[in-house]
């Protein structure tokens, strides 16, 4: 007969025992949680202390570079809120241009992009700094070909958002 009770005391402390599916460090609390559990933690605030702000807020630019290779168009858009409207923008401007099958030819976002063109090449890149897309672009174009320069840089940085 001890096996039907220790089986019973065995239950009767899994069952006391309090189950979260994730635990915070000490000196934090469970937030942003719905009746399932919780997202994150946050520390407590003590009684002369209040809690941080959270950090400014950054919204994604994007930039992109069009290029029509048979007419040798081509355009930019830089500091758009998205990919499409970034592609959209600079195709409008490739055809402006002169283009008339522009194709994006890089696109970019929170960097900087540049585009390069030699005697018969024409080549983009993509960094953090304006100074490393052109150098980077350069330096890809003069493999292929002679007389490489650069022909458009930008950069399409996050802008802050409060």
């Amino acid at each position: 007969m001890r096996a039907p009770s220790l089986l019973f005391g065995l239950i009767f402390l899994l069952a006391s025992v309090p189950v979260r599916a994730q635990w915070c460090p000490p000196g934090y609390v469970p937030i942003g949680g719905d009746h399932a559990g919780w997202k994150d933690c946050a520390p407590v605030a003590g009684p002369n202390q209040s809690i941080p702000e959270p950090g400014p807020e950054w919204a994604t630019r994007w930039g992109a570079i069009a290029v029509d290779n048979v007419r040798s168009a081509w355009g930019y858009a830089d500091g758009a809120s998205t990919k499409k409207l970034a592609s959209k923008a600079t195709v409008g401007a490739c055809k402006k241009n002169g283009g008339k099958k522009c194709k994006v030819y890089i696109a970019y976002y929170n960097q900087c992009g540049a585009l390069a063109s030699g005697n018969d090449w024409i080549t983009s890149y993509r960094a953090p700094e304006a100074a490393q897309a052109e150098s980077g672009a350069v330096e890809l174009c003069s493999q292929a070909t002679q007389n490489c320069g650069v022909v458009h840089s930008g950069c399409s940085y996050p802008e802050r958002i409060d």
